[in-house]
C-alpha cells in the first residue's frame, strides 16, 4: 500500500487514517511501528521512520507530523516497510522554500493560506495541515522547507 502525501494534504487522510482514529485502528492499518512510545499521562506516539503520530489521553489520534525533514537526508522523508510506503511528493532532495511550495499547491488545486504562526510565515491548507519552514535564511538566501504537522487543535 502507498500513502500519498499529496492526497493527505488535499483530504486530511493519511491513507485511511485521520485525526480521531484510535491507536489500535492505526496499528491495524499501518502495522507495527518502528517505535511505540508511552508518554506518561500525556498519551503515546507511534513512529514510522520520521513520521510521528501522537495519541492523547483518550487514545485517539491528535497529531501527525514530520518535523525532521532535511533535503540532504532521504531517511528524513522516505519510508517503506512490509505494510506500506510513502509517496513523499514535495518532500524530496530538492531544496524548497515557501514560494516554491505555494506554486505547487496552486498547481495541484490545494487551497491554502499564508498565516502567521508564532511570528513566522507558515502555509496552512484548507484541511488544516501546516507546512513549516526553517526560521533562519540559509547561505542561498532562502528559508527552506522544514516540516508539516496536522493537529486537532
Amino acid at each position: 500500500m502507498i500513502i500519498y502525501l499529496e492526497n493527505f494534504f488535499r483530504t486530511g487522510y493519511f491513507g485511511e487514517i485521520t485525526l480521531g482514529a484510535t491507536k489500535q485502528s492505526v496499528l491495524d492499518y499501518l502495522g507495527p511501528a518502528d517505535s511505540d512510545n508511552l508518554m506518561g499521562d500525556i498519551g503515546a506516539s507511534l513512529l514510522y521512520g520520521c513520521y510521528e503520530l501522537f495519541f492523547y489521553n483518550n487514545d485517539t489520534l491528535h497529531y501527525i507530523q514530520n518535523d525532521s525533514y532535511c533535503a540532504d537526508n532521504p531517511l528524513t522523508y522516505q519510508f517503506c516497510n512490509s505494510r506500506f510506503g510513502i509517496d513523499t511528493w514535495f518532500f524530496n532532495e530538492t531544496l524548497q522554500d515557501i514560494y516554491s511550495i505555494m506554486q505547487l499547491l496552486k498547481k495541484c488545486n490545494i487551497d491554502f493560506q499564508l498565516i502567521d504562526y508564532h511570528a513566522r510565515p507558515v502555509l496552512k491548507t484548507h484541511t488544516g495541515i501546516h507546512i513549516d519552514f526553517v526560521e533562519d535564511t540559509n547561505e542561498l538566501g532562502i528559508k527552506p522547507l522544514n516540516a508539516f504537522f496536522y493537529s486537532a487543535d
